[in-house]
């Protein structure tokens, strides 16, 4: 039992508190202690006089089960490793961090190292928004019938991301084989569509001919997930991290030396805006207090 309290305080802190919040969670439905039907997402319901489907929906996964168990140590291993290598990367930081010196450059580092566990958790807010809108979009516009457990989505997207992050490495599947971590987003779907039965009703139905796009939990889940997950690697990782970014600090120096030689304004529009989507909003106050307070 020790082991695994020690097991349990080694996970991140983010990851952590939402893999108990999951378990609680199905344990009070298997208790009886709440209705599973009052914690899916609901558009109608949600917007209406039942917020609290805006958050219970990212904790409910399922009854307490052997399936529960393999998603929750599936969700631990690829969220943990995400969240233990995220931090706020230079690239997102505004324009006026450029002119900081070293001394302020250093303390400016020793705020990002602190407060990797607080970045993170903005980072899987704005993804929790993200998988609420198009959810919401979904079902008003499309008509997408299928149920939403939103915490599913968000799972599939970090591990999405973690995965395109790390695209070469091997990945243990339970001890029986390895694969490239570039294909554990499809095993992942293909693995949950086996437990829960979703692909197994999907093949049939189209066999029968009586496949509906709009009703099917798997489909739902494939479209909402890699597209989002896509979306929120590509902006952090490419295009500001590499894209916008150049990784090579002489080469980076020598451009922003040039650019002031010739009296040009490095003007990015879609670069600032990116910026002030992803960059969580305290360094704005960080930064300007570094400059003010420290010579």
């Amino acid at each position: 039992m020790e082991r695994v309290g020690d097991w349990v305080r080694g996970i991140p802190p983010v990851t952590r508190y939402w893999a108990v919040a999951i378990f609680a969670t199905a344990t009070a439905i298997s208790l009886k202690l709440v209705s599973k039907t009052s914690l899916f997402f609901n558009a109608e319901k949600a917007f209406n006089n039942q917020s609290w489907r805006f958050f219970s929906s990212f904790f409910y996964f399922n009854e307490l089960s052997v399936e529960l168990l393999i998603n929750i140590f599936f969700l631990v291993r690829s969220c943990r490793l995400l969240e233990e290598s995220f931090f706020t990367r230079p690239a997102l930081l505004p324009s006026s961090a450029k002119k900081l010196n070293e001394r302020q450059m250093d303390i400016l580092q020793k705020y990002i190292d602190r407060n990797k566990s607080i970045d993170y958790f903005y980072f899987i807010l704005q993804i929790c928004v993200s998988i609420i809108l198009l959810a919401s979009y979904g079902h008003y516009r499309l008509g997408f019938k299928a149920s939403t457990l939103l915490g599913v989505l968000l799972d599939d997207i970090l591990l999405y991301i973690w995965c395109r992050s790390n695209p070469d490495l091997e990945v243990n599947m339970l001890g029986f084989f390895t694969i490239k971590t570039a294909y554990v987003p499809w095993f992942h779907t293909v693995l949950y569509g086996i437990m829960d039965g979703s692909l197994f009703k999907a093949i049939g139905d189209l066999l029968r001919g009586q496949f509906s796009f709009f009703e099917s939990t798997m489909m739902w889940r494939i479209l909402m997930s890699y597209p989002l997950g896509h979306f929120w690697w590509f902006t952090r990782e490419f295009l500001l991290s590499t894209l916008y970014h150049d990784p090579y600090d002489g080469r980076r120096k020598a451009r922003e030396e040039t650019l002031k030689l010739h009296k040009t304004n490095d003007l990015n529009i879609a670069r600032d805006l990116l910026k002030a989507l992803l960059l969580p909003p305290w360094y704005w106050v960080i930064i300007a207090k570094i400059k003010s307070n420290v010579a």
